[in-house]
């Protein structure tokens, strides 16, 4: 393989010249024969089992000069790539053949590249302060939380259910009179307001006591995982039991000592404000994060190729499919839940990916301007840091992604933390 030039097409298409010499093209031609040899009928032999030289001499000597291009030319354009040094992006190839004859073949192939991007205007982006305090207010509406989340149902009587109470039912549902499959269960507890049912059911029980015995009238949503369900009218037959409401318990010294490892209510009230504290510091810095990565994808002013946009979304869906197959959960189920359309999930998938993309050509661009080059124990530290939290050994994780792979990721790491100790916070 030789590659006889590199042309530029337009901002990220390059054409690739390359010639393949006689020899390279013999074991092409060789090839193609073992693998095509039985589409050609020979007298006196069985498909597949003629001389590669009597299947040319009958059908012509270029008989298998198709296939072994076709074999040849995705190799030859690995190398020449990989000779090139030229980042190139997952799109769709542009193959021309030039020239063949028995002393080889010339081919060009136009291919997508990474933009060129230069940036300027990182060093200093300026960041807006963060607001967020603790408070008297925010120590005591944590420690509500705690006390309502150590709630205790109870039962009452003589009062209608409302919303929050916790009922315990049996419903009998029937779709035209006719009862259907998982319409019917008995002493159902559910807490009214959750929104664990479709719409109108939680609704229906409000306002019933206990004994009563009563019918709601639902419509099933469009989304409804049963879809010989979707669109339905149904009936259901409700028959409340009981009506229970969650009491919270009383805030003491007793209790302190129960949820925590603290004695007293002051030292509990303590902790609360050092877990506040801690968390307001992790959301400073999610927040300055995030407005860095806002400016600085700003500054990304280049075309870029869809097909970087396009790849970034898959792998994005591949993750989300693995981790939703992880909790045995589909991508379908997730969508009839949050209600959400398939239009408005591809909408902010394309969105992130936007975002993913120029984050990470402006973070190379840093790392090439500012010359960042991670050092030998940077990029064993990171092995060691994914392996521990994937569970693999070091050298199994070092057979999983390559060296090349882990300094460029460290590298951009580093480049954003040098984002962020060059960035000056406006004053307040």
């Amino acid at each position: 393989m030789a590659l006889n030039e590199v042309k530029k097409i337009s901002a990220n298409r390059r054409q690739f010249e390359i010639g393949v010499d006689s020899d390279e093209f013999e074991k092409g031609i060789d090839a193609a024969y073992r693998s095509t040899a039985e589409r050609y009928g020979v007298k006196g032999f069985r498909r597949g089992k003629a001389p590669r030289f009597l299947i040319e001499r009958r059908y012509g000597k270029e008989i298998f000069y198709e296939d072994a291009v076709n074999i040849l030319c995705p190799k030859a354009l690995e190398k020449a790539i990989k000779a090139s040094g030229l980042d190139v992006v997952k799109d769709k190839v542009d193959f021309d053949l030039k020239k063949i004859d028995e002393n080889g073949f010339v081919f060009t192939a136009v291919v997508t590249v990474k933009p060129e991007v230069e940036l300027s205007g990182y060093k200093g982006i300026k960041i807006k302060p963060f607001e967020g305090k603790v408070t008297e207010e925010s120590i005591n509406n944590r420690v509500e939380e705690i006390l309502e989340r150590s709630s205790k149902l109870v039962e009452v009587t003589g009062r209608e259910c409302r919303k929050l109470d916790t009922v315990v039912i049996d419903f009998l549902g029937k779709v035209n009179g006719k009862p259907f499959s998982g319409g019917s269960v008995n002493n159902y507890t559910i807490k009214l307001g959750s929104k664990a049912t479709i719409d109108g059911f939680e609704e229906g029980i409000l306002g019933h006591k206990t004994g009563d015995v009563f019918d709601i009238t639902v419509t099933f949503p469009q989304w409804y995982q049963e879809k010989k369900l979707r669109g339905k009218e149904a009936v259901f037959t409700i028959t409340l039991h009981e009506i229970k409401e969650p009491k919270k318990p009383d805030l003491t010294d007793d209790f302190v000592k129960e949820i925590s490892e603290k004695k007293t209510v002051e030292d509990f009230k303590k902790q609360v404000k050092e877990d506040l504290e801690k968390e307001l510091e992790a959301e400073k810095e999610e927040d300055k994060n995030m407005q860095i990565i806002d400016k600085v994808v700003s500054l990304v002013n280049v075309d870029i190729p869809e097909a970087m946009y396009v790849q970034r979304e898959s792998e994005n869906l591949n993750i989300l499919r693995n981790d939703y197959l992880a909790k045995r959960v589909t991508l379908e189920d997730v969508l009839d839940f949050t209600k959400e359309s398939k239009e408005t999930k591809k909408t902010k998938s394309r969105e992130l990916a936007e975002q993913q993309v120029k984050l990470s050509l402006a973070l190379e661009a840093i790392v090439r301007q500012e010359n960042i080059v991670p050092t030998k124990e940077e990029i064993e530290k990171k092995y060691e840091e994914i392996a521990n939290i994937s569970k693999v050994k070091v050298d199994e994780m070092k057979k999983l992604v390559e060296e090349k792979v882990m300094i460029h990721d460290v590298s951009c790491l580093k480049a954003f933390e040098f984002l962020k100790e060059n960035a000056v916070e406006e004053a307040k």
